[in-house]
């Protein structure tokens, strides 16, 4: 019966490395689970509709994201520092990204986001030195800053629909990449 884990619920449990959600669970508080370096594994179940910022900060063991369809916000820092995070295939539901929501995602490589990404935040993606390649299905480029993409190197692939990619060439964030491909 438990549909909310609070505000800062597990921060900084240093051995806890998997938890078994209920499926009655729709909150994640604010830092409910920040710190938890251990933290391996986290099941988002299908009933969650709403993540609190810094939820998941500095879990530098947590290796997938696989947000369900009822999320439509990623908050300001909720995945920020987790190095472990390899790839990043955001749900089709997802409208607007926080502020330095996968800042010092250290080893992420690869970002894809779907049509329905409105908005990306500032230094979203800063020191995120290991990607390669982004791809973006949106026909109008999301809105973000100059520093939205960080330290990501400019010169990697940026796959977008050929009738948009004049639009994401002359978009602020956008423009600094010089790799576009149709």
């Amino acid at each position: 019966s438990i549909s909310i884990i609070e505000t800062s619920a597990f921060r900084n449990c240093q051995s806890l490395t998997n938890v078994n959600v209920p499926t009655s669970i729709s909150v994640i508080g604010d830092s409910a689970f920040a710190n938890c370096n251990l933290l391996q594994s986290f099941q988002f179940v299908t009933s969650l509709s709403s993540l609190g910022q810094a939820c998941f900060r500095g879990c530098s063991s947590l290796v997938n994201v696989n947000l369900p369809s009822t999320i439509t916000v990623i908050p300001a820092d909720a995945f920020y520092g987790c190095s472990s995070i390899t790839s990043l295939h955001l749900p089709s539901t997802i409208l607007q990204i926080g502020d330095r929501a996968f800042a010092y995602c250290s080893n992420l490589d690869n970002i894809y986001f779907d049509r329905s990404v409105q908005t990306i935040g500032d230094s979203v993606f800063m020191g995120c030195n290991a990607v390669q390649a982004i791809t973006c299905l949106t026909a109008t480029p999301p809105a973000c800053t100059a520093s939205t993409f960080g330290t990501i190197p400019v010169n990697i692939p940026v796959t977008v629909m050929n009738s948009c990619l004049a639009n994401y060439q002359n978009t602020i964030g956008w423009n600094r990449f010089t790799n576009y491909i149709g």
